[in-house]
């Protein structure tokens, strides 16, 4: 019997914990934010730097969609207390706009998982070597 490509998929939980094997061999810390599904709930990939940038990895059928969440670098540079200041603020208010997204995401599909993973550089494209857990025809 074959079933749709649809219905061919890994389990989330076990892809989840998969990622998490990953990353903590590459010596990235990574947690589960909010679990879904066991069996069949989407995930999201929330991915964050030391340097402040921050993204989000939708799962798609066909792969991946990015969502930048970093903020734009202050102006004036942060060399100064006004500039350091203003980093802060505005780390805190993409932050918030991360938080509020991934609420109406976790509202849309109760079956959402949420992983946050702590990498070196999260605008680097992690998307394009991140395994598929959907079967691909």
């Amino acid at each position: 019997m074959t079933f749709p490509a649809e219905y061919q998929a890994l389990k989330s939980g076990l892809w989840v914990r998969a990622l998490l094997r990953q990353a903590a061999s590459r010596n990235e810390t990574g947690m589960v934010l909010r679990k879904g599904d066991e069996d069949a709930g989407a995930i999201i990939v929330v991915l964050t730097d030391r340097h402040g940038r921050l993204a989000a990895l939708q799962e798609r059928r066909q792969g991946w969609k990015r969502h930048d969440f970093t903020p734009l670098p202050p102006e004036g540079g942060s060399e100064t207390a006004a500039g350091a200041d203003a980093a802060l603020q505005e780390r805190r208010l993409t932050e918030q706009r991360l938080a509020t997204w991934l609420e109406r995401q976790s509202n849309t599909d109760p079956d959402l998982w949420v992983v946050e993973l702590e990498l070196e550089d999260a605008s680097q494209p992690l998307e394009t070597t991140l395994s598929p857990r959907r079967a691909t025809m």
